[in-house]
């Protein structure tokens, strides 16, 4: 006869596991939106709640920075010699605008997205506050980036999450009005995120053509595809850079190692 189990081990063995639990669904301007707990972990997802996360934080713990392709995104703010202003295209929950008002006290952000509920939402379910230091435009961002005044020392795109991309966003003359309102040593970081190299290809192609100096790695947990692309030559120490940004930013260790396997982006054939 075998050995006898204890019988908390056997009940331990039967309970059920804790699983993903819906906190608020409600329909957006694309897809319905989903707000789901797993542990201490919040996510935000589309269409269904099993979906891709768009954001994920650590509730009470905005100087968490979860999802490894904002700390990707984060090497934008070591390419620069300071950051006083900074705009993001693609709101989401705001995990990163939150990072960075408890990080950077002193950044002054512009924070865009084209669906009010998922600014809602952002507010309601992960913590996100609008004051001096953010404001929040419910807009699309090309019509943004065409009719502000603002420079910024970092801009992030974060609107290349599906093959289903809008074309304006991926037309040369976006990438210019970009240019436009970035300081003279400015970045643009973009995250891209789609299925098809052909369209990840076209973006850093368009990207080059408009940016003297593009840069992109990817980020392997993620594999998601982050450029970075200014007037200005990328600075030579920037691996170096990315490593103290990641001890004081309490980001992952090995943010620089990926920062360094970055490479030149393509040049369209002339």
């Amino acid at each position: 006869m075998g050995a006898q189990m204890a019988p908390v081990l056997v009940l331990a063995m039967l309970a059920p596991t804790e699983g993903p639990v819906v906190v608020h669904r409600a329909p957006g301007r694309f897809a319905e939106i989903f707000v789901v707990d797993e542990g201490d972990a919040r996510s935000l997802r589309f269409d269904w709640e099993r979906g891709d996360d768009q954001t994920v934080i650590r509730k009470g713990h905005p100087e968490h920075l979860a999802m490894k392709y904002l700390q990707g995104a984060m090497v934008g703010f070591a390419a620069v010699p300071e950051s006083r202003r900074f705009l993001m295209i693609g709101l989401g929950g705001g995990a990163l605008t939150s990072y960075l008002a408890v990080t950077r006290p002193e950044l002054v952000m512009d924070a865009v997205e084209i669906d009010p509920a998922v600014v809602a939402v952002a507010k309601a379910y992960f913590g996100v506050e609008e004051g001096p230091k953010l404001t929040i435009h419910v807009e699309d961002g090309a019509r943004y980036v065409a009719n502000t005044e603002h420079r910024y020392d970092v801009i992030f795109v974060d609107a290349y999450g599906s093959d289903d991309i809008p074309r304006h966003l991926t037309a040369r003359r976006f990438f210019r009005a970009l240019a436009s309102r970035l300081t003279p040593t400015g970045v643009l970081v973009l995250n891209i995120a789609v299925d098809s190299m052909h369209v990840e290809q076209t973006l850093l192609a368009t990207v080059s053509r408009v940016f003297r100096h593009c840069a992109h790695f990817t980020v392997e947990e993620d594999e998601n595809t982050i450029v970075i692309a200014g007037a200005a030559p990328l600075p030579r120490d920037l691996t170096k850079r990315t490593e103290a940004i990641a001890k004081t930013g309490h980001l992952d260790a090995q943010l620089a190692k990926t920062a360094a396997r970055r490479r030149p982006c393509p040049r369209p054939a002339p």
